[in-house]
Order: C-alpha cells, then structure tokens, then sequence
C-alpha cells in the first residue's frame, strides 16, 4: 500500500466515523447546551486534521505527470477542509443570533465541502 491509498483511508474512516457515527450521536443523546460545546470543540479539530491529512495526501499523490484534473483534485485535498474550517465562525455566529437561513446556508456549505472531499478520496483512489 502506497502512502496516498494509507492517507486517504484515514481521512475517509475519520470523515464517516464523525459524520455518520459522533455527530448524529451527540444530537440524539446530549442535551442543547452541552451539543453545542461539543460540536463547537470537535468540528475545527476535525478540519485540521483532514487539513493536515490532505496536505500530505496530496504531496504524496502529486506526480509531474499528471494531468490538470489530478492536480485540481489533489489541491482540492486541501483547500476543501480549510474552507470548511474557516467559514466555522460565522456559522457560529449565525447560530448565535439565531439567523436560521444564514446558518443553514452556513452549514449546507459545509456539508456539501465534506461530501466533495470524501468523494475526491474516492476518485483519487480508484484512478
């Protein structure tokens, strides 16, 4: 197994394992107050990590070959996650102010950044 393939499993098992297993958990079992505190430690920690992870998936993936939608993908490895970490404050704020429609923008920006990065996994992976 080369380090590419070993990266992108991680940042796949970590992706699904929090989306699919942490996040709906703490929704359903925690109470309002104590949901928020969590989501608000875990989800930049989560971006960083994946930041980090694409950062060095991409180097390893990077060949001088490559064509330009390899490089986009592989650049994707990175910019994917660190939008999605910075655009945390101001979904935040929204939830803050209870601006709904802001948050749920906020939020589906997110969501769909996290879905594009574990489908660019894939892709990656299986070229």
């Amino acid at each position: 197994m080369n380090t590419f393939d070993f990266l992108s499993g991680i940042a796949v098992g970590i992706i699904l394992f929090q989306s699919g297993l942490i996040a709906p958990t703490v929704l359903k079992t925690l109470d309002a107050k104590s949901t928020s505190n969590f989501l608000r430690a875990i989800w930049p920690k989560f971006f960083v990590v994946l930041s980090v992870i694409g950062g060095g998936a991409a180097i390893a993936f990077w060949k001088d070959d490559m064509a330009v939608v390899e490089q986009i993908l592989a650049v994707l490895l990175v910019t994917l996650p660190v939008f999605a970490y910075a655009i945390i404050p101001a979904t935040n704020r929204a939830a803050d102010r209870e601006d709904h429609s802001k948050f749920k923008i906020l939020h589906r920006m997110s969501v769909l950044s996290t879905l594009a990065l574990l489908a660019d996994y894939v892709w990656l992976v299986a070229a």
